[in-house]
């Protein structure tokens, strides 16, 4: 495995956990990704928008707007990419840094 760093605009950075294969092409992988996300014959419920009144563009599916990049990516990669694979992409949890008041 693997870690990579996904930027998920909005949302911040997201460390990922990903198998050797992906983090070896991932330019590749996220040109596949992108495609995926813009087909509208797909009928996997994810789509990109722009809702008025916020300056950023927001993932959504079956209604929610709140997922973000990194979410939707590892998604479709355990989904699409790695489905047949014993090998699973996850978000690494956050680790919240604050500076000392001294």
């Amino acid at each position: 495995m693997s870690l990579i760093l996904a930027n998920a605009r909005w949302a911040g950075d997201y460390l990922l956990s990903v198998p050797e294969c992906v983090a070896n092409d991932l330019d590749g992988v996220r040109r596949d990704f992108y495609a995926w996300l813009d087909d509208e014959d797909d009928s996997h419920g994810y789509r990109e928008k722009i809702i008025e009144g916020r300056p950023r563009k927001v993932y959504f599916m079956d209604g929610r707007d709140d997922l973000c990049g990194a979410e939707v990516f590892v998604a479709w990669l355990n989904g699409v990419v790695l489905r047949d694979s014993g090998e699973r992409a996850a978000i690494l949890p956050r680790v919240e840094l604050y500076e000392s008041e001294e």
